[in-house]
């Protein structure tokens, strides 16, 4: 299996983890940050992260500034 599909599956996996989890772990979150292979990818883990703060009452502080600083990533990296 190639490389660039390892990284895939890895990904995957995280995602598949942090999307199912009402407070996913910050080091879970760090991983699957650093694990994302391509910008679509990072652009649907912002998503995940959106949705999980628009179903909360009181979002996470850290979590909506997790949220911020990956946008502006993307917004600098665009």
């Amino acid at each position: 299996m190639p490389t660039s599909e390892l990284r895939q599956a890895y990904f995957d996996i995280l995602m598949e983890r942090v999307g199912s989890f009402r407070y996913a772990s910050p080091m879970m979150m760090d991983r699957l940050e650093k694990a994302c292979p391509d910008r679509e990818s990072a652009e649907e883990y912002v998503r995940t992260l959106i949705d999980a703060v628009s179903k909360e009452r009181y979002p996470s502080p850290q979590l909506l500034e997790r949220i911020s600083n990956l946008i502006k990533v993307l917004e600098r990296d665009g």
